[in-house]
């Protein structure tokens, strides 16, 4: 969802400054959480509103769908639990660049682009990067399948079963 947490706003600043020699477009997933008039308002007057797309909500088809035509996913939050859009989006064989705050540089590994949030030319180098360089896209693909293939549900659920027979 797009609320202040998300970072919005350094990542359509990192965005303005990549966009203006590429055809490239900024697609905002998600519906709208809490508190985002600020994030509404600048993306309103962003010199390149026309080239940035709020889908509202998309469905787990349309979300895959959107992971495989991007040339990376940015999530650039400020804080997250987990952060399982990172995953979803390696599984999909999408790079990505994401914080190295909270627990995101935790379940990107050593596979996803690491940037200081609060760091706008930071986040716009990362996503220059994934814009321009083919083989380091392709290579953060692959890499990002293997490392999605790393978790599961199934794991997380022995883990949580072997955690609570140590405990009792």
């Amino acid at each position: 969802s797009i609320n202040p947490r998300k970072n919005l706003t350094n990542v359509i600043q990192a965005f303005e400054r990549i966009a203006e020699n590429r055809e490239i477009n900024l697609v905002l997933a998600g519906g709208l959480g809490w508190d985002t008039g600020s994030e509404l308002d600048i993306i309103s007057r962003s010199p390149c509103a026309h080239r940035i797309f709020r889908t509202g909500f998309v469905s787990d088809e349309q979300l895959r769908a959107l992971y495989r035509g991007a040339a990376a996913f940015v999530y650039a939050s400020f804080m997250e639990g987990f952060g399982l859009p990172i995953l979803e989006a390696m599984a999909c064989g999408c790079p990505v660049i994401t914080s190295n705050l909270s627990s995101m540089p935790e379940v990107a590994g050593d596979v996803g682009l690491l940037v200081d949030p609060h760091d706008v030319e930071d986040i716009a180098t990362a996503m220059h990067d994934m814009a321009e360089n083919d083989a380091e896209r392709n290579k953060l693909s692959e890499q990002g399948i293997e490392r999605a293939r790393a978790f599961s549900w199934d794991k997380t659920a022995r883990s949580m079963l072997n955690a609570y027979d140590d405990v009792y």
